[in-house]
């Protein structure tokens, strides 16, 4: 009787640059004390992958881990899995960066642990086709997939247990099955039981069959309640000894010498797919067919529901070019390359595990490694600060970069807005920020029709603080998302002027109405100019006001605080969550944390001010709280004008160091 083939072991990842005691935790709750249990199990073979920083962490803080875990593969109990080094999502990033986050870790295996890999583990699960050649042409020669992919193939329960070949322009890959049908069951099931199961399964007797079992390397430490409880070694004790006494029905394996065996394999060509669950959060822009499998729908959807994570796309694809540019300096290059292969680390691209998106620390740690990549491309006294179009977003329309030595700033046309703040001596985006989306969105609250940045032009019918709050009031204005002109570049005078004619809606009737916004850049600061026409013929009464948000560390943590200064010169601190001020002056935000003060003034006292968080409900993976993503600060003013009257306000946003006390 043929023995059933189980290829067994975990997949382990973290997120870049989170808090030492968050990665101490899983490791003593899960990678410690599976791999304790398994060493003492020395005929049962290991597949496992740790991510390259994960590796990096490990050799630092636990250096006894590397050196138990170098010695079981030199016993050739285990095969460690390649990938790329920081995890990037692969489809995703340019070819050439593929290549170089796959040799990166394949290198520090071999270094390390004295063998090349044949095997690759995909993150994410995220599959596209052309992978198959890139993987081959790095010396890899199979990868997993999971079972719903193989039926998305076509291919039938009874063969669900076979890897099959793809291949992409004369490259071919075996790609084995993950079974999650067992997968599911492991701690939950008695392992008896569950052994059991496995040398029950529909079978084809002619062929080996290979049950492939790879868990999550975090998911070990369960969850219980709020609390996460260290891996039941028990358990897998249990399971390890019921495989021994069964080793003449379960044969645990290397995949890797599988593969080396010349056997007839079928051939199959998968869809771009992603895992299961972002079909759910991509609803918004993609509706699923009768015949599509969950889980095979295209993973780029995600760029579209998310507006947010197309931008640190762009923003990574940007630093790419900008990388790609570099000549003549070859340690400057592979410098800039690496912290671009940081920031192409998949965790705040979509809304995955440590709240993926939704943790700002993570897209504050991308955009970090991103600006650096970006400052290393400058050559010390050739770079000239610039103004200049480019389609950054990527979506048609150019965008106005400037490029500045202390900020960079980054103006869309649609509303005329700032979408990216770079101060660049903390490499902090302030406008790091995130919108309400349909699965951020609850208490009453509505989602957001515009993205959450700065300086986006409102009317309002009547201000209400708590309305504004929760996304429930009436915008009068058209300006939100309506498209601006260009009137005017200036690329060496850092000067960009803005021309929209809307209209405002008030009791039904649409006043028409002119707004001029014009940007000037300057070193560490931003000045706008607003000009508002009444181009209509009649009288109007506005209440205008300018929204900024600022992607601060969050104020619970007392790492930023608000100040102001009223119109009889007092300094006054900002405490209140929600707070409307009258008589504001000026405004100071302190970013403890990155010792950077933020000063925007007014030529024109507002009537009214709002200061409140811009928070978010995350209601995933079974938790459901408010995130901080930012602080929102509107200006209000009340205008009345007469037919071709116009009316002027300057605002000046000002970066710099912090010097200890507001406005030194």
């Amino acid at each position: 009787m043929k023995r059933i083939k189980l290829v067994f072991g975990t997949q382990s990842t973290q997120a870049l640059d989170l808090p030492d005691h968050l990665y101490e935790d899983v490791y003593q709750k899960a990678y410690k004390p599976f791999l304790t249990a398994v060493y003492n199990y020395p005929d049962l073979a290991l597949t496992l992958h740790y991510s390259g920083p994960l590796l990096s962490w490990l050799e630092r803080r636990h250096p006894e881990f590397i050196t138990v875990l170098r010695e079981m593969v030199e016993r050739k109990q285990v095969e460690i899995l390649g990938g790329g080094y920081y995890e990037p999502i692969l489809p995703l990033i340019p070819a050439s960066d593929r290549v170089g986050q796959i040799e990166m870790m394949t290198t520090y295996l071999r270094k390390n642990f004295g063998r090349r890999s044949r095997g690759f583990w995909l993150s994410r699960q995220i599959w596209d086709n052309q992978l198959a050649h890139t993987l081959k042409s790095c010396g890899m020669e199979y990868t997993f997939l999971d079972e719903t992919r193989f039926k998305g193939a076509g291919i039938p329960d009874s063969r669900m247990f076979h890897p099959v070949l793809t291949e992409e322009q004369g490259k071919s890959l075996q790609i084995f099955p993950i079974c999650k049908r067992i997968q599911d069951q492991m701690f939950q099931q008695n392992p008896a039981d569950l052994v059991e199961e496995i040398c029950k399964l529909p079978l084809e007797s002619s062929r080996d069959a290979v049950v492939s079992l790879i868990l999550p390397g975090e998911s070990l430490n369960q969850q219980k309640g709020h609390d996460f409880m260290p891996c039941d070694t028990v358990w897998l004790e249990e399971f390890f000894t019921c495989l021994a006494e069964n080793k003449d029905r379960v044969e645990s394996i290397l995949p890797g010498r599988f593969v080396r065996d010349t056997v007839p394999l079928d051939k199959r060509y998968f869809s771009t797919s992603s895992f299961e669950e972002l079909m759910e959060w991509k609803k918004d822009v993609h509706t699923a067919t009768e015949n599509e499998q969950a889980g095979s729908c295209n993973y780029r959807h995600f760029l579209s529901v998310y507006p947010e994570s197309n931008l640190l796309y762009s923003k990574m694809m940007y630093a790419q070019i900008l990388s790609n540019q570099v000549r003549g300096d070859r340690y400057r290059k592979k410098s800039s390359k690496e912290e671009l292969w940081k920031g192409q680390n998949h965790s705040p691209f979509w809304h995955g595990p440590g709240k993926g998106i939704y943790n700002i620390q993570l897209r504050h740690n991308a955009y970090r490694f991103l600006i650096e990549a970006e400052k290393t491309t400058r050559e010390k006294g050739i770079f000239i600060p610039a103004l200049m179009p480019m389609d950054f977003d990527l979506d048609g329309l150019n965008e106005y970069l400037y490029q500045g030595h202390i900020l960079n700033a980054y103006c869309h046309l649609k509303g005329g807005a700032l979408i990216e703040l770079d101060y660049l001596p903390s490499s902090w985006n302030y406008l790091n920020t995130l919108s309400r989306h349909r699965d951020g969105i609850a208490n009453g609250s509505k989602r957001d029709t515009y993205l959450r940045k700065a300086f986006h032009d409102h009317f309002f019918e009547s201000p209400d603080l708590r309305a504004f709050k929760k996304g429930i009031y009436k915008e009068e204005g058209d300006f939100l998302g309506g498209y601006y002109n260009v009137q005017n570049h200036n690329r060496e005078k850092h000067l960009l002027v803005l021309m929209r004619n809307g209209s405002v809606d008030k009791n039904g009737i649409k006043h028409p109405i002119r707004i001029r916004k014009q940007y000037d850049f300057k070193r560490n600061s931003v000045e706008l100019q607003y000009e508002l026409t009444n181009t209509g013929y009649e009288k109007v009464s506005y209440n205008f006001a300018s929204e900024l948000n600022l992607s601060l560390p969050a104020p619970s943590s007392c790492e930023s605080k608000f100040f102001y200064i009223n119109g009889q010169d007092d300094f006054l601190e900002i405490e209140d969550q929600v707070a409307e001020l009258k008589n504001l002056k000026i405004l100071q935000v302190q970013d403890i944390m990155n010792n950077t003060s933020i000063q925007v003034e007014f030529s024109i006292l507002p009537g009214r001010f709002w200061c409140l968080p811009l928070e978010v409900p995350y209601n995933g993976h079974g938790e459901n709280e408010l995130l901080y993503q930012g602080t929102t600060f509107v200006p209000h003013w009340e205008i009345t004008l007469f037919p071709g009257e116009s009316w002027t306000v300057d605002i000046s946003l000002k970066v710099g160091k912090s010097r200890g006390k507001a406005f030194a």
